[in-house]
């Protein structure tokens, strides 16, 4: 294998079977699961990093709760329902 091989080879493929599309419901990839705005946040960090710049830390926030928030599966049977549902309890303010 030579240096660049493995960009051919991509390149190839990408001629084949196209670009796809990235926001698309074609899309292989989970935009969905984590949401619009973190996955451009992430597509962003991956190509400051392929470009060598700096990438600034996301904001890790601790939450503490007074009960749990874990939903069981038996609860919510679908994983996308019940991860949309984490997403909300993520976004509350306050206890109404």
């Amino acid at each position: 294998t030579s240096l660049g091989s493995g960009f051919q080879i991509a390149a190839h493929d990408l001629e084949i079977r196209g670009g796809g599309n990235l926001l698309g419901a074609q899309q292989a990839g989970k935009i969905a699961a984590v949401g619009y705005d973190l996955y451009v946040r992430l597509v962003e960090e991956a190509v400051a990093q392929l470009q060598g710049r700096p990438v600034e830390e996301l904001f890790a926030p601790k939450v503490t709760l007074d009960c749990s928030a874990y939903l069981p599966s038996d609860y919510v049977h679908d994983p996308h329902e019940r991860l949309h549902l984490y997403q909300q309890i993520a976004t509350l303010s306050d206890r109404e």
